[in-house]
């Protein structure tokens, strides 16, 4: 059997790594493989295989299509379109899944995600709607540690992104039905309006696994903490309501004897558990951990109904194909592999150790084989882990699971029928996630309770997760510590920085905006820090903070703040308050210390020269030509960062310095805008590669086509962070020659 399912696994896996999909037309040679392989049976790890890439094939396929024409990408077109899942709402947007019915001709996608700002009505969950919307293709940042939104879109089925235009054409055309969403929705607002604490967000994620409105603040205690899974309906709290109901369902089957002699209550109690713990799924939408669970219980009470019983292995198992059966896409989630490693440790954690200890240290010994296997794995996945998580969960786990999830769910149920009665309990669910939090927030606050790793590479971490699995190795085999050697490579191997006398410019993708990360042998330098969306969303939380931690980078010796715009500075106070800053420029008053950014500025790191070059103390102009200019430079090469100078700055410059100016790598003045990038400083500068920081399709129509083309003319090979994402340059010491990395690389998600 788990030949079979690590052959489907695998097959999976290697169709989603491919850089384009293969034709369709492979399906067919599926039957006759399948009819020869049938009459070797070894061969189940390749039957698997052959099964899994097949499969992925065809869901890929389904996924990707229809696409969103490239003829109508910002172009205004009215939809008639239903509403699904349950619309996230803050101050400023309504953002929500729409499944187009009707189009002006148009063959759209299956699913849209649109935004509507300041929107003066509401969409509901199953309300139809006509709508005037500007959609684009699937779009996200491109960087190295950073979260692949574009990947997202694609497992959740989303063909195409927008927002909803301010219309008359707007209209609610059919009211919500009875589906389960709207339903969700509904008790959604139940415990909004009946919950009287601070963590109704929480409650929400608890009950119902929406978490759009979790508190930034309680997300970040969870995620130091590691106690972020209990916000995530998973098989704990499947396995809870299961429980609950087979307890209920066997004492009242008890009370009828002919019941019991038509089937005995336990194996009644067993079927009849799964109905309140689809429900429950079905109310937290169906995600993979609850899948997870509902397929193990189904499993479970199956071997109880038939008297057989089913071995922990064959469970995960049958568990593990179902899921992937019904959703291929699904090993593409971390959530995905985290559940299944946490019920497979549980189940291997076992083998070989005996049960006679106490229940207490019972529940230790798993929370610490839990923390053990699974930290390699957050690492892998997210580059950071919690430290403090085996205590954090001792105490979090039983409280969340037994006393604020049953507090919550029967609250829900209470509100419909005694309306004081579930607000009582809504009430004492929220007290008791007060005091959760109390002590969680404490464990956050300690040295290093967050720790970050950068695991380089699918060999290390596989060595991590064997010495790991040693420890589930029976008491009393010779040897066991000698895993404790496995641990090394991650321990050592760190990212390489650049030997003395070269140094490595980053052009972050932050959209439309600009972040430059410069690293020296042994300091760092972060140029803009790209734009603030939102209160819960910067380019510096998103981006650059990923991008550091995942070079191991750990402190910034100066920051560059070239001048106020929100697309170059309104990430600075996040990246101050999230990691230690020596010093900082800028060409505007700040709230902290700072040096005022000036021509003459000059500092060498590691044989690396940088120059501040403009603004002057004499020159008066725009916010746009007080821009700091910084050169970065060494033997061979220069890169010349220019924020967002106009000609008449660019002008001063070329007085100034004159040939000096002259730049292997030029960041191109204002994203490219007809205000700079004058014929004369092109001439000067003579890039030999010219990048543009600009976002996709954003609404300056920056680059100009004028300026592109002025560019193409000055040989420069042209680089943009839309369309390649992140743009690494790299310059050896002692060498002329320059290394180009876009980490923007070609694959199947993109052929829409």
């Amino acid at each position: 059997m788990w030949l079979l399912v690590l052959g489907f696994i695998i097959g999976i896996i290697t169709l989603l790594a491919q850089p384009e999909l293969p034709s369709i037309l492979l399906i067919w040679a599926l039957p006759p493989t399948l009819l020869l392989l049938f009459f070797l049976p070894r061969l189940r790890l390749l039957w698997g295989v052959i099964v899994g890439l097949c499969w992925a094939l065809l869901q890929s396929y389904h996924q990707l299509q229809p696409a969103l024409p490239p003829e109508l990408e910002g172009e205004d077109i009215i939809i008639e379109a239903e509403v699904v899942g349950v619309p996230e709402v803050d101050s400023h947007r309504i953002r929500f899944i729409a499944k187009p019915v009707i189009t002006d001709g148009s063959n759209l996608p299956r699913k849209l995600r649109l935004a509507w700002y300041k929107a003066s009505v509401r969409p509901k969950s199953g309300e139809r709607w006509r709508l005037r919307v500007r959609l684009k293709r699937p779009h996200g940042f491109q960087n190295p540690g950073g979260f692949d939104y574009e990947r997202w879109l694609f497992t959740q089925g989303i063909g195409a992104t927008g927002y909803v235009r301010d219309s008359r054409d707007n209209q609610r055309i059919a009211a919500a039905g009875s589906s389960i969403d709207s339903v969700r929705e509904r008790i959604s607002a139940l415990i909004k309006h009946n919950a009287i604490g601070d963590n109704t967000g929480l409650l929400q994620a608890i009950s119902l696994g929406i978490r759009s409105e979790i508190d930034p603040a309680h997300w970040d205690t969870l995620v130091a903490t590691g106690t972020n899974h209990l916000v995530a309906i998973s098989g704990l709290h499947i396995g809870l309501v299961a429980g609950f109901g087979y307890g209920v369902f066997f004492w009242l089957w008890r009370l009828s004897p002919k019941l019991c002699v038509w089937m005995p209550a336990q194996r009644a109690a067993a079927l009849l558990s799964l109905i309140p713990a689809l429900m429950y799924a079905a109310l937290a939408g169906f995600s993979v951990p609850t899948q997870r669970a509902l397929i193990m219980l189904s499993v479970i009470a199956l071997g109880i109904v038939g008297s057989r019983p089913v071995m922990r292995r064959t469970v995960l198992a049958i568990a593990l194909l179902a899921v992937l059966v019904f959703d291929s896409l699904a090993v593409l989630s971390p959530g995905f592999w985290l559940s299944f490693s946490a019920v497979a440790v549980i189940f291997l954690g076992h083998w070989g150790h005996s049960r006679s200890s106490g229940r207490v240290w019972q529940v230790l010994r798993v929370q610490w084989w839990l923390s053990l296997t699974l930290l390699p794995l957050t690492f892998w996945f997210f580059g950071q882990g919690s430290l403090v998580s085996p205590l954090a969960n001792f105490f979090a786990v039983p409280m969340v699971g037994l006393l604020v999830v049953p507090l919550t769910l029967i609250g829900i149920v209470m509100l419909a029928v005694y309306q004081p009665a579930g607000a009582a309990l809504l009430f004492l669910a929220d007290a008791c996630l007060d005091g959760i939090l109390a002590a969680l927030k404490y464990l956050a606050t300690l040295h290093h309770a967050l720790a970050y790793q950068n695991i380089a590479s699918l060999w290390i971490l596989l060595l991590l997760l064997l010495a790991a699995g040693v420890v589930f190795m029976p008491r009393g085999l010779p040897g066991k510590w000698l895993a404790i050697f496995w641990l090394i490579p991650a321990l050592l191997i760190k990212p390489l920085t650049p030997e003395y006398g070269g140094f490595k410019v980053s052009f972050l993708d932050v959209g439309q905006g600009l972040s430059v990360v410069v690293q020296t042998e042994k300091h760092t330098l972060v140029y803009d820090t790209g734009a603030r969306f939102s209160p819960r969303f910067s380019a510096a939380k998103a981006v650059i903070l990923p991008y550091l931690r995942q070079q191991g980078v750990a402190h910034i010796d100066a920051l560059v703040l070239s001048h106020s715009d929100n697309d170059h500075s309104g990430g600075a106070v996040l990246l101050r308050d999230a990691m230690p800053v020596s010093k900082t420029f800028s060409s505007f008053p700040l709230e902290v210390e700072y040096e005022r950014c000036l021509a003459g500025q000059v500092w060498e790191w590691e044989g690396i020269y940088f120059r501040m070059l403009h603004p002057t103390d004499v020159l008066p102009g725009t916010d746009n030509d007080q821009s700091c200019v910084l050169s970065i430079e060494n033997s061979y090469h220069r890169v010349l960062l220019t924020g967002d100078i106009s000609r008449k700055a660019e002008q001063a410059l070329i007085e100034r310095e004159g040939k000096q100016l002259s730049a292997t790598v030029l960041q191109v003045p204002h994203h490219g805008s007809l205000t700079s990038s004058s014929e004369r400083f092109i001439h000067q500068v003579r890039p030999q590669f010219a990048v543009f920081n600009v976002g996709y399709r954003n609404r300056f129509g920056f680059p100009k086509a004028s300026i592109v083309e002025r560019y193409q003319k000055s040989e420069a090979q042209l680089l943009r962070t839309d369309e390649d994402g992140a743009v690494i340059f790299e310059f050896m010491a002692g060498d002329k020659e320059v290394s180009l990395t876009k980490v923007r690389a070609k694959r199947f998600l993109w052929q829409r």
